[in-house]
């Protein structure tokens, strides 16, 4: 959890994923407006699948995201870079193996 608002992720894990080979990570940030369900199910799963890459799709507040010029959060909004980096501990925190 990153600010006071809760938001979630979804992450995809592809069936040939080996925990002891380093896979890549495609970070997916949806288009303003859409969820990142929607984002998971247009199409990235099946490249995760394919290609054997691991996928996290973040959610924005609103399905926006408060990222601006040089990575940084606007401040009146949420910060979405200390939401991301979040997402990217926790992946480390499971011992996900990324290249």
């Amino acid at each position: 959890e990153s600010t006071a608002v809760r938001r979630s992720f979804l992450m995809a894990v592809p069936s040939s994923y080996n925990a002891s080979i380093p896979a890549s990570l495609v970070i997916l940030c949806p288009d303003t407006g859409r969820s990142p369900m929607d984002s998971l199910l247009d199409a990235a799963l099946a490249t995760s699948q394919r290609f054997g890459t691991l996928l996290l799709v973040l959610d924005g507040v609103n399905h926006a995201f408060n990222v601006h010029r040089d990575a940084q959060p606007d401040a009146n909004g949420e910060d979405d870079v200390a939401y991301a980096y979040a997402a990217l501990r926790y992946l480390y925190s499971i011992a996900a193996c990324i290249d």
